[in-house]
């Protein structure tokens, strides 16, 4: 392929706002196993928010998922919309701490037991545990363990909702941007120091 579009948004998170700061809304990647040059990232949505994506929808009556119509009650007694819905399966952080099955285990405990037992989840992550011996995988397919760190941090879901942690962020440094991950994304560049800088390679 010559170029990928992703609807990623410098928005969603803290290591996607630094890598769309370094890299801006077009960059060159390059892999090992691809012998005839670059490919490209397009990320043509890195400056909008979430405010500029509904009003976009409502503005030209797009069809949207109707889980956004959805409300609960929060703590507070008030009525509130999933603020934003991701893939609930994901694993792409799954040899990390706190990661998507690992929380999904604790916040949606019937869609989890649903994807870990009737489509056969649990086993392929058992079997990916034996070959790595990675805690944080056996983690996320076990039903042991206490409260995930994340929402033990930040007191609440619907906190930590509100901070939008990202799969590529490290939790334990959201507020300082200095550890947020950018040599751990699933697609990330190689780095290298050069006068104690860092740059994309």
């Amino acid at each position: 392929m010559d170029m990928i579009f992703k609807g990623l948004m410098a928005s969603e998170s803290h290591s996607r706002l630094t890598s769309f700061a370094v890299r801006g809304h077009i960059y060159a990647s390059h892999r090992p196993h691809i012998t005839d040059g670059a490919f490209y990232h397009v990320n043509p949505l890195g400056l909008w928010t979430d405010d500029d994506i509904w009003e976009y929808i409502h503005r030209f009556e797009l069809e949207y998922s109707p889980l956004y119509d959805i409300t609960y009650t929060a703590a507070d007694g008030s009525t509130q919309h999933i603020k934003r819905n991701g893939c609930i399966m994901c694993g792409t952080d799954i040899q990390y701490k706190d990661n998507h099955l690992a929380i999904l285990r604790q916040t949606h405990p019937k869609a989890w037991e649903s994807c870990m037992n009737h489509f056969g989840y649990r086993e392929q992550l058992y079997t990916l545990f034996k070959k790595k011996k990675n805690m944080n995988i056996y983690s996320s397919f076990t039903d042991e363990g206490t409260n995930a760190r994340m929402i033990e941090r930040f007191g609440s879901a619907a906190a930590l909702f509100d901070v939008r942690p990202c799969a590529y962020d490290d939790f334990g440094e959201l507020v300082d941007l200095s550890g947020t991950g950018l040599d751990r994304e699933y697609d990330a560049e190689v780095l290298l120091e050069n006068s104690g800088q860092l740059r994309f390679v």
